[in-house]
């Protein structure tokens, strides 16, 4: 709609400029400014308000992306799965103080988006700051460079645009992989150099260019060049420059129409014309009704602008809106944002403290059961659980950490039969970009359509194959290939909330094993699924690796029957409940593995048991579950599921403790080797051993000892 003349005098001036305006001119608690030095940018907060600072956190819109960035004394920054840069400091930015940032980015003169928090991890204040021309005195530039390498571009660089029929004054994406990483690069067209700009630690880049307007509608050839005078080249014929022609109607505002729903982590792209030379400014309001934002940006002199930003991934969903104003006339759009997963849920912050409780909330298809499953950074389940979802969709839950809980990433897997999410969190640190790839289901038919659901770097280009039990490629070539051949790898873009997803028909798959694997550089991830399982033929044998275990601990049941068979594991209680149900297959060999159950919290103690069913074949085994209020102080060895080899962690527990614990590790030849103080006094200590390079073979003793009681238990390891 459009407001004009005195109607727009009487509303948009005395509520928006003379309201929205003074508003942000006198209580704007952060004030931000930027300037840059080509794809170098210095960007100062100062605090304004009367709230300290801890936390800022920056993204950008469109393709563009953060490649480094250099903080304060005191600050520590980290970039997240989604591609924000996220700074924090011990010593919180007091009212009237200053502090500057620099990063690095893969496009000139880029707009930063950015919020600042309090050390409650509430809003303060939320905004967008646009480069300044020159700087204002000099500033040293304060971002490191990337360690130079030998070699840029190596054999197996490769790199593309999108579009692939790219227009004379067009703006391209030009992104590439396998490249040397951290290295300095140079992008040409022809022989007219247009950039410069550096891989990231996995040899991969991605930037914007645009092509000259007087080029003409030719073949041009594309360029990348490294230090050392190697080059890439791409050579791609232009289309002829769009007729570009503005009637007077056509230069004074207008707004181009956007999508009526927007999802977490799109790009918002408003455009639209003005009078060249002169500038629009937006003001957006949240569904809550409060002004989140007020930006502007310059009309350029074609009589055309674009203002873009990302959808945050934890944006509040809901109907939002936008004025836009070039001072004379005014536009309003209204767009509502939404997730595009059926199940979105996010932890209350995004790195907790060990000893904390990680809290977890959001919605889910309602009516449903919701399975939550949360591994540690070294693959090990840490939490489970089925939660019953009621018909308003939304879910809560919480896992308390320990102190002897490893700092890491953590990976939460929420699903509800084919539709799943995959969520990080931080324990001690910021979650870090991991490669995940993972099936909706463990077994399909042929013909059938597998759907993987991908995690990994904002924005990134991932490699996917997908190989059968002998490693050898089977889908897209009709001829299998070895493992290592790249030429026939699905590409796969993330979107700039680090996800996608990926239908592979599975027609003509013979029945059997695969693994899907996705790569991206050095780094990947892999994951098992079948094709065409049918139940066992033969008889089923199983045994829990314990005989007991204590509440919350791992179970480990490991067995044998026909290869690449389908089998049921059921955890049961001694009142005779099915507590877990997981369906999972035997490997090539035969081997049963059940890994992913665990004693429940609050488990009633007593004779538990684990059946695994295959068709009419079947076999139980049990084990004992004791109570954690025992008399004296008790010693366990906890995921000693295998005898161990060097190098491998032995996990343990001492219970009871009453006053402060000394625990001692002796050889097989009695000889003290090691202890561990742990600080304080804990009634319940998990912590873990590591078996030393120069050990000997045979059985091992753990003493814990508090005061004047003591307990002891052995484990055992083969070289």
């Amino acid at each position: 709609m459009r407001y004009n003349g005195i109607l727009l005098s009487a509303i948009l001036f005395s509520v928006l400029i003379a309201g929205i305006d003074t508003v942000y001119a006198a209580e704007k608690p952060v004030t931000a400014s930027s300037t840059g030095f080509g794809q170098t940018t210095i960007i100062e907060f100062e605090n304004s308000g009367t709230k300290n600072i801890e936390t800022v956190s920056m993204w950008l819109g469109g393709d563009a992306s953060f490649q480094s960035f250099k903080t304060e004394t005191g600050w520590t920054g980290t970039k997240s799965p989604q591609g924000v840069l996220i700074f924090t400091t011990v010593e919180p930015l007091k009212p009237g103080e200053i502090v500057k940032f620099g990063v690095k980015t893969d496009i000139e003169k880029p707009g930063i988006n950015w919020r600042v928090l309090d050390n409650q991890d509430e809003q303060l204040d939320i905004g967008k700051t646009l480069i300044s021309e020159l700087p204002p005195k000099p500033i040293k530039e304060p971002v490191a460079e990337p360690e130079k390498k030998p070699n840029g571009i190596l054999s197996e660089s490769t790199f593309r645009l999108i579009p692939e029929r790219p227009n004379v004054g067009s703006t391209v994406r030009v992104t590439g992989e396998n490249f040397g990483p951290n290295q300095k690069l140079d992008f040409y067209m022809d022989s007219k150099k247009i950039e410069s700009f550096s891989t990231d630690g996995s040899g991969f880049f991605i930037f914007t260019a645009k092509i000259p307007d007087d080029e003409k509608a030719d073949t041009m050839k594309f360029i990348v060049k490294d230090e050392q005078g190697n080059e890439r080249t791409v050579s791609l014929r232009l289309g002829d420059a769009p007729d570009i022609k503005h009637t007077e109607k056509e230069m004074s505002l207008s707004v181009d129409p956007i999508p009526d729903t927007i999802y977490i982590g799109d790009v918002i792209s408003i455009k639209g014309t003005g009078k060249p030379g002169s500038s629009i400014t937006a003001t957006v309001t949240d569904p809550n009704g409060d002004i989140i934002t007020t930006n502007g940006t310059e009309i350029g002199l074609d009589g055309t602008w674009m203002y873009d930003t990302i959808v945050p991934i934890d944006a509040i969903l809901g109907k939002y809106s936008a004025i836009i104003t070039d001072g004379k006339d005014s536009e309003l759009i209204i767009w509502t944002i939404e997730s595009n997963q059926k199940i979105q849920i996010m932890p209350s912050k995004l790195k907790f403290k060990t000893g904390e409780t990680m809290k977890f909330n959001g919605t889910a298809l309602p009516n449903r059961p919701l399975e939550v499953i949360l591994e540690n950074p070294q693959g090990s389940e840490v939490f489970s659980d089925i939660l019953d979802v009621d018909s308003s969709g939304f879910v809560e839950f919480e896992f308390t950490t320990t102190f002897s809980d490893l700092e890491g990433t953590y990976i939460l897997f929420a699903s509800q039969n084919e539709d799943s999410s995959i969520i990080l969190v931080g324990l001690g640190e910021l979650p870090k970009a991991q490669l995940i790839v993972k099936p909706d289901k463990i077994n399909y038919n042929v013909g059938d359509i597998a759907r993987f659901t991908i995690d990994g770097p904002a924005s990134s280009q991932l490699s996917l194959i997908v190989v059968d039990s002998s490693d050898k490629v089977v889908e897209p070539p009709d001829k299998p290939a070895d493992r290592g051949d790249k030429e026939h790898a699905i590409i796969i873009f993330l979107g700039p909330d680090g996800k996608a997803e990926h239908d592979l028909d599975l027609s003509g798959y013979r029945s059997g094993l695969y693994t899907v694997v996705i790569t991206r550089g050095n780094a990947e991830a892999e994951n098992i699924f079948a094709v065409g399982l049918r139940p066992s033929s033969t008889s089923i044998n199983i045994q829990a690796t314990k005989t007991e275990y204590l509440p919350g601990d791992p179970i480990l049941v490991l067995g044998n029957s026909d290869s690449a068979i389908l089998f049921t594991a059921t955890l049961i209680d001694p009142d005779g409940n099915e507590v877990k149900v997981k369906n999972s297959f035997t490997d090539k060999d035969g081997k049963i593995t059940v890994d992913s159950f665990r004693v429940p919290s609050d488990a009633k103690p007593g004779t538990w048991k684990i059946m695994v069913r295959s068709g009419t074949h079947s076999d139980t085994s049990q084990f004992e579950v004791i109570s954690e209020s025992l008399d004296g102080i008790s010693a366990i060895i906890t995921g000693m599921d295998n005898i161990p080899t060097l190098g491998d962690i032995v996990n343990f527990r001492i219970l009871g403790a009453t006053q402060s614990l000394l625990i001692e590790i002796h050889s097989p030849s009695n000889e003290l080797i090691d202890q561990i103080s742990p600080p304080g006094i804990t009634p319940d200590y998990r912590s873990f051993w590591t078996i030393p390079d120069d050990s000997e073979p045979g059985t091992y003793t753990l003493v814990a000892i508090d005061g004047n009681q003591n307990a002891t238990t052995t484990f055992s390891y083969s070289p």
